[in-house]
C-alpha cells in the first residue's frame, strides 16, 4: 500500500465521485479505481458501495474504519515532510575559538562527515570573548568557548567539558627554557606577547599579575595564533597560553606557573536560549561529548 493510494481514497471519501477525484489529482478515472481496489484487495475488505445510478460511492463500515485511520496516517506524513524540509535546510553557527578548533576540530570534522553533519554546520571563528557575546545576543546557536570561571548567564545554557592550565611559552632558546615552573612574580621584567580582548587571555593575565602585585608588560597583542606562536619561536618575548594552546610541533617550551589558586582555563559546551532544540543540534553535543571523553582518557 502506498501513501498516494491513501490520498486517493481520502478524497474519494470527500468528493464521493470517482471522475471528481481523477479531475482534482489530473489523472485518470481507471487510476483511481486501481488504486482503491489496490487497498480492497491488501485489506480484504469492501470500503465502498457503488451506487451506479447516481454515480456516487458511500463509505461502509470497514471504510469509515480506515478512513479515521487514513487520515491519522496522512496527517503524520505531513508533518514528516515538513520536519525533513526543515532538516535540510537547517544551518547550525556555531562557535569555535582556534584554540580549541587546534585541539579537536581534526576529529570533530572526521565525526562530523562520519555522520553526514558536515554541511549543516557553519563555523564561526574567534575568540572566547567574542564569541560568548555573539552567543548572547544570538547571532550563533551553539559553540565550544573559554573562560576563566564557570559560565553563568541567564540567556545562556553551558556546560563544562574540561578545565585546563594557563601557562608560560617560550622559545627554546630562551634563558627561562630550562625552568621547569615559575611563580609569576618572576615575570616582572618579562616582555609579554598576548591575544588580545577578543579572547581571555588578556583578563586571565591580569588576574595572574594582581595577585602577584605586579605590572606586566605587553609588547604585543594580536588576534593570531600562528603569528603569535611564530614571534614566541623568534624570542620576541614570552607568551601566555593555555596549555592546550600548544603542540609538539611548534617547538616552544611551556612552563608551568606555581601561583596558589591561580585562574583556570574553562572550557564549555554553549548555547543560546534563543536556539530551539533539534535533531542536528542534539547529534552534536553527542560528538562533542564523545571526542573530548576519548581526549580525556588518551591524555
Amino acid at each position: 500500500m502506498n501513501f498516494k493510494d491513501i490520498e486517493y481514497f481520502q478524497q474519494l471519501v470527500t468528493e464521493k465521485n470517482f471522475t471528481k477525484v481523477a479531475h482534482f489529482f489530473k489523472v485518470s478515472q481507471p487510476t483511481v479505481t486501481y488504486a482503491i481496489k489496490r487497498i480492497e484487495n491488501e485489506l480484504g475488505v469492501v470500503l465502498f458501495v457503488r451506487d451506479q445510478s447516481h454515480h456516487k460511492v458511500e463509505l461502509t463500515a470497514a471504510g469509515k474504519l480506515f478512513s479515521h485511520h487514513a487520515t491519522s496516517l496522512l496527517t503524520e506524513l505531513a508533518i514528516a515532510k515538513k520536519e525533513l524540509m526543515q532538516l535540510s535546510e537547517e544551518k547550525v553557527r556555531f562557535g569555535l575559538p582556534p584554540i580549541i578548533g587546534n585541539y579537536f576540530f581534526h576529529e570533530f570534522s572526521q565525526a562530523l562527515i562520519r555522520d553526514q553533519l558536515l554541511d549543516y554546520l557553519e563555523i564561526i571563528e574567534g575568540g572566547s570573548n567574542e564569541l560568548t557575546k555573539r552567543l548572547k545576543m544570538g547571532r550563533i546557536d551553539m559553540g565550544v568557548v573559554g573562560s576563566i570561571q564557570p559560565l553563568r548567564d541567564p540567556h545562556l545554557i553551558s556546560e563544562v567539558l574540561m578545565i585546563r592550565d594557563f601557562v608560560i611559552v617560550v622559545s627554546p632558546e630562551h634563558y627561562l627554557a630550562t625552568r621547569d615552573s615559575i611563580s609569576f612574580r618572576e615575570l616582572a621584567q618579562e616582555e609579554f606577547l598576548l591575544l588580545n580582548e577578543h579572547y581571555i587571555h588578556p583578563m586571565a593575565l591580569k588576574a595572574f599579575a594582581t595577585q602577584a602585585h605586579i605590572s606586566p608588560l605587553i609588547r604585543h597583542q594580536g588576534q593570531d595564533l600562528a603569528i603569535l606562536k611564530s614571534m614566541i619561536r623568534a624570542n620576541i618575548g614570552i607568551g601566555f597560553l593555555t596549555e592546550m594552546a600548544i603542540f609538539d610541533e611548534d617547538q616552544l617550551i611551556k612552563i608551568p606557573i606555581t601561583d596558589a589558586d591561580q585562574p583556570r582555563f574553562w572550557v564549555s559546551l554553549v548555547r543560546s536560549h534563543e536556539a530551539p532544540n533539534s535533531l542536528i543540534r542534539t547529534q552534536l553535543i553527542d560528538i562533542i561529548h564523545e571526542l573530548l571523553s576519548e581526549k580525556k582518557e588518551g591524555a
